[in-house]
């Protein structure tokens, strides 16, 4: 009897032991939401994994507007449902909706878990920014109100958040649940773009112009600094090679490839352009692809050599990608979207359907065309005989109807050619400075006459032969065709 009362205590004190040797094991535990409040502003209005999506996956556009954002891995996306507030997560694999309401802005981590999303403040002027697990459907830790959140950059291990803003960029570590906070060296300043080192350990960004390099393991060391001349503050004008062993950037005239270690420049290349639209590595990270004066270049990368050039649209608003694969590249300007053969600069296609923008389809067998409604279009080889395949042109896109002036009298005769005669005449009596030389402050002049027909003209050569006068920002070089403009105009009249 004693025997078997001393088994059952026995058996009794084992069953917690094997009740937790059943649980599953966790994954990613620094990734686990600790439970908080945030606010409503930051917490999703409703979660519910067993509503289906009005349509199947194929006819996405039924249901979507705006731009959707994909999870690297495809299997999830982030975008705007037709008859819903806000910005939804839907699981592509599961035909699910996993959250209402995730916020705009979204960035993905690498391991496509997590969500950096903005949030407007309730007193609108400033942003907060939260962190969305997609595998459990809650909110991790948020950051304190950010004045204009410009950029966001996840580390390679999905450990940090680098969010930049005004006067401040912020640096949070998920493991310790920590923020770190910097400001620009001068007290002032944007930090316009961040991108982390492969190994995670180092954060560039760009401020004020110039390039600081922060060591995300020595909180208290000073940056390292790379002073650069008028460093322009746009995305896709920074980043890593693939291994860290270079750091690239763009500035006036020029893409510089500097050695990581100790800064020293390892070679430049000097472009046509004050600074390209863009510059990108291709996913390999063997090709250095970047635009200039209305072509595409294709360079080796870290060998330098020029391997293919292709045609492409002028203009601030063209611009290109790389497909995951690496096979293709998509080159847009506002009115057609082009798919070539990387290897070969062959041409597939093109089409006029893009409103907002184009972008790649996770697989790489299509483009995703944003407007007003969403339009998955596969490639022309993936399309076959269907419908899909009709709003393909074959041919390769001619992108000559963009002007490329090459000197100040080539300027004037656009001009001439496209303007009003009622603009001409407010251009020529216009007396007030600040008509002829701020762009973008309220000019009925300057916006209304000539910047619409600027923004979509290849200006490279007219920039450089500024530079030769000691002018370096595209608006003052707006400023001073404006400016000469008048003259020519008024000598006219005469």
């Amino acid at each position: 009897m004693n025997k078997l009362i001393r088994t059952q205590l026995f058996l009794l004190a084992l069953a917690p032991i094997l009740c937790l040797c059943r649980l599953p094991a966790r994954q990613n535990l620094i990734l686990e939401p600790r439970p908080r409040s945030y606010g409503s502003n930051l917490t999703p209005d409703s979660v519910n994994t067993s509503r289906k999506p009005s349509s199947t996956i194929g006819p996405w556009s039924d249901s979507w507007t705006g731009r959707p954002t994909w999870s690297p891995d495809g299997s999830k996306v982030a975008v705007c449902l037709k008859g819903r507030e806000g910005t939804g997560l839907l699981d592509i694999e599961k035909s699910s909706y996993l959250a209402n309401n995730i916020g705009r802005s979204q960035v993905w981590s690498p391991d496509s878990r997590l969500i950096a999303c903005e949030f407007d403040s309730p007193d609108c002027v400033a942003d907060n920014v939260g962190i969305f697990d997609s595998a459990t459907c809650r909110w991790l830790m948020p950051v304190r109100k950010l004045e204009f959140a410009l950029c966001t950059s996840w580390s390679a291990d999905c450990k940090k958040l680098a969010i930049g803003g005004r006067d401040q960029l912020h640096i949070m570590d998920l493991k310790t649940h920590t923020t770190r906070t910097i400001g620009p060296k001068n007290g002032l300043g944007f930090f316009w773009e961040a991108k982390w080192s492969p190994n995670s350990e180092l954060l560039a960004c760009i401020c004020r112009g110039d390039i600081s390099i922060f060591d995300s393991n020595l909180p208290s060391k000073s940056p390292r600094i790379i002073e650069t001349e008028h460093c322009t503050p746009l995305p896709g004008v920074l980043d890593w090679s693939k291994n860290g062993e270079y750091l690239i950037y763009s500035s006036t005239g020029r893409i510089t490839v500097v050695r990581a270690k100790d800064l020293q420049e390892k070679y430049r290349i000097d472009t046509i352009e004050s600074a390209p639209a863009s510059f990108q590595l291709s996913p390999d990270g063997t090709k250095l692809a970047y635009l200039d004066a209305g072509v595409l270049n294709i360079r080796s990368f870290p060998q330098d050599l020029l391997e293919r050039q292709i045609a492409a649209p002028c203009g601030l608003q063209a611009s290109f990608r790389w497909s995951p694969n690496g096979k293709y590249l998509l080159l847009s300007s506002s009115e057609k979207s082009a798919v070539y053969l990387a290897e070969s600069g062959r041409a597939l296609g093109f089409t006029a359907l893009n409103k907002l923008g184009s972008d790649w389809l996770p697989t790489s067998e299509g483009l995703v065309l944003s407007g007003g409604n969403v339009r998955i279009l596969p490639l022309p080889q993936y399309a076959g005989v269907s419908k899909q395949s009709s709003l393909w042109n074959l041919e390769t896109p001619n992108w000559a109807c963009v002007p490329n002036p090459r000197d100040i009298s080539e300027c004037f005769k656009l001009l001439d050619a496209t303007l009003s005669a009622s603009a001409k005449a407010k251009i020529r009596d216009s007396e007030k400075k600040e008509d002829l030389y701020e762009f973008g402050g309220g000019s009925i002049i300057t916006d209304g006459c000539i910047a619409e027909h600027w923004c979509k003209w290849g200006t490279g050569y007219i920039e450089r032969e500024c530079r030769k006068f000691g002018i370096y920002d595209g608006n003052d070089v707006l400023a001073y065709v404006i400016k000469e403009y008048r003259l020519h105009l008024k000598q006219q009249n005469k």
